[in-house]
């Protein structure tokens, strides 16, 4: 309906590489860029714990390299930020309260209207494809529940 849908949600730390790129391609017209931030013993852990395929992504399993590649990582992040699109959103702000989080990033930053599915990713049935997948169907069960009678 006349939006514009030329954004990107970014999950991978390592496309942080890419964003110099980016607002090159796009001179100045680069459209609405969310980068997932983590804490860094969290986001560690989970590349550390990970088997990916790829062998470019070696560095995950020796610590030292780990801490090297995350550091450079946020140190070119917080290079990024200050630009007008792009919007961070920390994992654990989004995990303790997820809908405030999911409809401030639409409503205010993407101008995109709320919609509950976004607010329920454990009722999608399509597969993720992300090493996170387990996570994101567990994400429901980390929420605080009401007690029951």
């Amino acid at each position: 309906d006349g939006v514009d849908s030329a954004y990107a949600l970014d999950a991978n730390p390592d496309n942080v590489w890419w964003l110099g790129a980016a607002a090159a391609v796009f001179r100045g017209d680069m459209k609405a860029i969310v980068l997932q931030r983590r804490d860094a013993r969290a986001l560690a852990f989970s590349c550390f714990k990970t088997h990916f395929a790829a062998s470019h992504r070696d560095w995950t399993y020796h610590p030292a390299a780990l801490a090297a590649r995350l550091d450079a990582l946020r140190r070119l992040t917080d290079h990024w930020l200050p630009h007008p699109n792009l919007r961070p959103v920390v994992f654990e702000d989004l995990l303790a309260d997820p809908a405030a989080v999911i409809t401030d990033l639409l409503e205010n930053f993407l101008h995109l209207p709320p919609h509950p599915d976004c607010l329920d990713p454990a009722r999608n049935p399509l597969p993720f494809r992300t090493p996170a997948a387990l996570d994101l169907r567990l994400a429901a069960d980390l929420r605080p529940t009401p007690p029951r009678d």
